[in-house]
């Protein structure tokens, strides 16, 4: 394989790059995982510290569980379960905060399971069992002797196993499914959160709860924080709040997570959450705790990703010098609990649309958190925030003037259209442009236009000075999902998720061709995603949820070559020069370089995975901007040959 000169700047976290390749990370690179933990145990949803951080144990969804010596990479496999583990916990180890001392005794694993049982472990050996639950247990938690468990099921109910009295407790309220349990640190109490999106705080006196209500959706994890005043929970409405305890109400609500949280750790005031964006977040949560209105941004301290899957499980080590994490890509990893990285160039929402300027100094992003970045490409400081939409940006356009102060245009779920001074980020023009969420969107050549594609399936021309409709472009069956200005000046060409992609004439809107040969592997027609006018000028490269690359001869209208291009649906298409560079759902970016005999001859040159999905994807001579799905913004520049 050919390589091209790229090198890389990643803004998070560290992409996954063979030795070989000639891309590099520039500037300050994100620390990975001191330590993989890996065994043939299918996905990790459950992680536990053993005492004094010696050993961490991960639960696999085939039923068996890996115990790892802290300082090796060989785990024991412990088997007794027949279905999979859903929460581990060591006995003679809570997160409080505190740490312990050696104590010569063999301490006691617990590990709850879908089969419906909690299995008591010790040795290397099943020590006793505590059945009961009429369906999968999914969460468990122990008091510091293991004298009381305390589990969750499936069956909707709370059971307390006093094994010193031999007792059983049960606790019914829940509507649905119990997720998470935590036990008091005085053990009076225990608070519960359940796929019914309530936390309840159980007396165990008497048996009697209080519901809690704040989340959206069904809770994931539920703790107490070590002062036990105050109790945090996460769910997957993507939010992690932070409860006081006496009166059962939020104090704040943190954000930041892309997607469910799964998990949450606690100690002291430290908070690890695990997320479905493949990432760990590092909260403090003292500036939280210490002022009544807190805000909602400073607890974050960073992230830690190198996870390829959703992170399900998440644990402080006994010192609270580590961070375990269990994914859904068959790892465990440990890392240092100093290794968070700040984000500031991350959005709160997956990147949605990316474009550069022109003259190559600035590039913008659009996030589904309403906004748009505009950025020095040079030194990645934030020129302008652009906030106005009330929607997702899910497109973006700089005007085609090489002038610095050139217009920006976005496009949004809300959908209006906005033009922007890129200069001081103020909004020049707004334009009620569809009565549907907008997808995509262009300037003509010349700038006096600009065009915009609705899920109405609709593509209107709109003069770009005062904002009235110029001309409708109708013929697609459904959502416009990209767009490209052919180099003429005279056509636009748009990709629809009905499977083809349409060439118009801007002057007389009429329809000049359509091409249709997205197919997925039911045989109903695959969205296309992108799409890009070759180097002669005379084929159409397009991009869909197929994952392939389709070539098209813009004439005839027929379909030259087909490439499979990626493991999964292509999300962003550009092409520079004779260069196609294509990203995808894989969470890989492509560069294709063509022939130069013949331009619909495509050879892989490079190629690179990121960390999380991606969203969105930008070009110019000099430089790539990649989105992704985690809200992180990616910028590459080309070496010197």
């Amino acid at each position: 394989m050919t390589h091209r000169n790229w090198t890389i700047e990643a803004l998070l976290a560290e992409p996954s790059v063979h030795p070989k390749s000639p891309w590099r990370v520039l500037g300050p690179k994100a620390t990975g995982p001191t330590q993989w933990l890996t065994g043939a145990y299918g996905s990790l949803k459950a992680i536990a510290w053993g005492p004094n951080a010696q050993r961490v144990a991960a639960g696999s969804q085939k039923g068996g569980t890996g115990v790892w010596e802290s300082d090796t990479g060989t785990p024991q496999l412990l088997e007794g379960h027949t279905r999979p583990i859903t929460a581990l916990a060591w006995a003679k180890h809570r997160l409080t905060g505190r740490a312990h001392v050696d104590d010569p005794v063999e301490p006691e694993l617990f590990s709850a399971s879908a089969d419906g049982t909690i299995a008591i472990w010790s040795g290397g050996e099943i020590r006793g069992r505590l059945r009961g639950h009429q369906g999968p247990v999914t969460c468990i938690d122990i008091t510091h002797d293991a004298g009381v468990v305390v589990s969750g099921s499936d069956d909707k109910s709370i059971r307390i196993w006093d094994r010193n009295a031999g007792t059983l407790q049960e606790l019914l309220g829940h509507k649905s499914w119990v997720t998470s349990v935590a036990i008091h640190p005085d053990g009076a109490s225990i608070l519960s959160g359940s796929a019914d999106a309530t936390l309840v705080h159980w007396q165990l006196d008497d048996g009697q709860g209080v519901p809690w209500y704040g989340h959206v959706d069904a809770v994931t994890s539920v703790a107490f924080l070590d002062d036990g005043e105050h109790a945090v929970s996460a769910a997957k409405d993507g939010t992690i709040k932070v409860w006081s305890v006496t009166k059962g109400e939020v104090i704040t609500t943190l954000r930041g997570h892309e997607g469910a949280v799964h998990a949450l750790s606690v100690f002291g005031t430290k908070m690890a959450s695990a997320g479905a964006d493949h990432r760990i977040g590092v909260w403090d949560l003292r500036s939280v705790l210490d002022q009544p209105s807190p805000p909602k941004s400073d607890a974050l301290q960073g992230w830690l990703q190198a996870h390829r899957r959703p992170v399900f499980a998440v644990a402080w080590s006994p010192d609270g010098q580590r961070i375990a994490s269990a994914g859904g890509d068959r790892k465990a990893a440990v890392w240092s609990s100093d290794a968070a990285q700040p984000s500031y160039l991350r959005h709160t929402g997956s990147v949605r649309a990316c474009a550069i300027s022109a003259d190559g100094r600035r590039f913008a992003t659009g996030s589904r958190d309403e906004t748009t970045w505009i950025r020095n490409a040079a030194t990645n400081a934030r020129l302008a925030r652009l906030r106005g939409h009330k929607g997702a940006v899910q497109g973006v356009a700089f005007h085609p003037s090489p002038n610095t102060e050139s217009d920006i245009l976005t496009v949004s779920t809300d959908g209006k259209a906005r033009i922007w001074s890129s200069k001081d980020g103020a909004c020049s023009l707004v334009i009620d442009a569809h009565d549907d969420p907008i997808s995509a969107c262009a300037y003509s050549t010349l700038g006096h236009r600009v065009f915009t594609g609705s899920r109405d399936g609709t593509t209107r021309v709109w003069n770009s000075e005062t904002g009235f409709l110029v001309h409708t472009l109708e013929g697609h069956q459904n959502w416009v999902r990209c767009m490209v200005t052919h180099p003429d000046g005279e056509h636009l060409l748009t990709g629809s998720y009905d499977g083809t992609v349409t060439t118009w004439n801007i002057d007389n809107a009429q329809l000049v061709s359509r091409f249709s040969s997205h197919q997925q592997a039911s045989g109903e027609s695959a969205p296309v995603t992108g799409v890009g006018i070759l180097s002669d000028a005379t084929h159409a490269v397009s991009g869909g949820l197929d994952c392939m690359l389709r070539i098209w001869n813009l004439h005839t209208g027929v379909s030259v070559k087909t490439i499979e291009a990626h493991s999964a649906p292509i999300v962003g298409l550009v092409v520079v020069g004779a260069v196609v560079f294509s990203a995808g759902r894989d969470g890989t970016l492509h560069a294709w370089q063509m022939d130069e005999d013949d331009p619909t001859s495509l050879q892989l040159t490079d190629s690179i995975a990121f960390p999380a999905p991606l969203d969105s994807l930008a070009a110019n001579s000099a430089q790539l901007v990649v989105g992704d799905r985690a809200g992180d913004v990616w910028v590459l520049h080309r070496l010197p040959e």
